[in-house]
Order: structure tokens, then sequence, then C-alpha cells
């Protein structure tokens, strides 16, 4: 909730906290923009994690997984296995690095005509939105075999949605994250083609690390790409399927 977000950032403001470290639940939200420039104004040092602001000024530091390369890895896995495919994409469109993940995908696929987006939902990342959303491509009579999801949440309700509508044909499901449940799934069932692996635990180190070299007055860069992996079948029993990376 950008409301949510932004009485936070009031409350904090009124603390005077050194730091606010926060996941812009909006990338373009002016009303979430205007109080972390407000932060900023009061010397609140501003740190962004897992998303990015499309106002990339606002934050001092900035740390990302390479969003743009799960989407690759996946296309890329994909074309590897599949010689042709009809693809739906879930999508969170007021989420950058959701975005950056569907644009890495389609980037690595354009130009190659056996490769065809035929649907595109969104989800906003929610397993619960991603379940109806893909029931409905499948009411509307639209054939798909593969389904790219911008999340694990996301690729999980439409795991569900393929289930309960019982489809004859093999629908090879992509997601991003690395989740636990995704990888749990990946290890012991046919259902998921594929994940990219974040590092929420390297992220939150970095964050942190950044944190106070900020406050001691250190430099510290203004975008942190954390690296991704992909897990299919070939090397999840590598994982650590009980937690995160």
């Amino acid at each position: 909730s950008v409301e949510k977000q932004y009485q936070q950032i009031q409350s904090f403001i009124k603390e005077k906290v050194d730091v606010i470290i926060i996941n812009p639940v909006d990338s373009s939200s002016k009303k979430l923009s205007q109080i972390l420039q407000d932060a900023h104004k009061e010397g609140i040092r501003i740190l962004v994690v897992d998303s990015q602001l499309r106002n990339n000024q606002i934050a001092d530091v900035t740390i990302v997984s390479d969003n743009y390369k799960a989407g690759v890895l996946d296309a890329e896995h994909m074309m590897s296995t599949l010689p042709q495919a009809n693809i739906l994409l879930l999508e969170h469109g007021d989420t950058l690095s959701a975005v950056n993940r569907i644009d890495g995908f389609l980037d690595t696929i354009a130009g190659k005509g056996k490769y065809r987006i035929v649907a595109r939902r969104e989800s906003k990342g929610q397993t619960e939105l991603a379940m109806p959303a893909v029931s409905e491509v499948i009411e509307n009579g639209i054939y798909f075999d593969v389904i790219m999801a911008l999340n694990d949440q996301s690729a999980i309700g439409a795991l569900a949605a393929v289930k309960e509508k019982a489809l004859s044909h093999k629908v090879h499901i992509y997601g991003v994250d690395g989740s636990p449940d995704m990888k749990n799934l990946l290890q012991n069932t046919e259902d998921i083609a594929a994940t990219v692996a974040q590092s929420p635990v390297n992220m939150g180190t970095i964050t942190i690390q950044s944190a106070y070299e900020l406050l001691d007055g250190g430099s510290v860069e203004k975008l942190i790409t954390v690296p991704v992996s992909l897990l299919d079948k070939t090397n999840i029993e590598d994982a650590d399927t009980e937690g995160w990376q």
C-alpha cells in the first residue's frame, strides 16, 4: 500500500531517524517519491532494496537483484528445452524490478518467431490474483504451453489454475525468486520448469553494510546489482530447499 508506506515515512521523519530502508510498492508513485525526497531534505539516508524508484536520484543507494538477467535466464532455459512455445506472461506493471524481468525475457525471445506471446495478464506478483487471471485465459480458449511469471508467487497461483482446469497438455511454468515453496515444487514434482534464484540474505547484508558506510561518511555505489542463478531439475539437489539463498 502506497498510503501505508507514505504514513510510515512521515512518522520516520518526525522521529528524526538516520536511515530509511524501503522496498517501494510502486516504483512510479509520485506521492511516495515526494515523501522520500522530503526525508532526504531532512538529512535522512534513503536505501531502496529489491525494487527501484523510477526517479533513481532520490535514493542514496539502490540494492537489487539482476532482474533483467533473471528474465534472460528463464527465456534461455525455455528455448533450450522447447523448440517452440505459446507463452502467457504474468506481470506487475507498477514495480520496476518486475518490469525488468519481463523485459529480459521478451528481449531474449525477440525475433524468434517460434516463441509467441499469446496473452499478458497483471497479477501484481500475488498468488491470489494470478490464479483467477490464468483461469480467465483458459476459459477464453487461449492456448498456451508456457507461463512466464514475474515471481514465484504468481507462478504458484498459475499452477493452481492449471491444476484446477485439468489441462490435457503440459504447461511449462517459469518463475523468479528461488522461494522455498517453488524449490520444493521443482524438486518433488514435474510441475515447474525453472525459477531464477535471488539472494535476499546477500541483499540484506549489503544493505546494512551500505547504511553504516554512509553514516560513517563513506561513499557507496549508487546502484548495487546482486547476481542471480537459474534453478532447474539439473541442479535443484544442490540448493537449500528449506530457506532462501
